[in-house]
């Protein structure tokens, strides 16, 4: 039996270089698709931020298996209104499999 859990990778871009990227704003950013594209109802599924980078221009967040394609889908149809394009690098059940870029586990220095 396999985890109840998702992870997906995401690389990040804001409309603006002003916008702040911290763990909040992307949960915040991915609500606010979620209702916009689904509605109250549909728009709530839990969300966890796992791990942004500290340049913002990625993000790791955790949700339910069978949330993955409906959080992709409010995130493609609602990008250009929520100030942050997210675009999913990598997704899978299991955690390590989705190192960043660099190769390196992060650390928080």
């Amino acid at each position: 039996m396999g985890t109840p859990h998702h992870y997906i990778l995401f690389s990040l871009q804001p409309s603006t270089a002003t916008t702040t990227i911290d763990p909040f704003t992307i949960r915040q950013v991915m609500n606010n698709a979620l209702i916009q594209t689904f509605g109250v109802v549909g728009g709530s599924i839990y969300i966890d931020v796992l791990w942004v980078a500290q340049d913002g221009s990625e993000t790791v967040v955790k949700v339910r298996k069978p949330d993955v394609s409906t959080l992709c889908g409010a995130l493609t149809t609602a990008s250009a209104s929520t100030g942050i394009r997210m675009s999913k690098r990598k997704d899978s059940a299991f955690l390590p499999s989705l190192m960043p870029s660099g190769g390196k586990i992060p650390s928080e220095e």
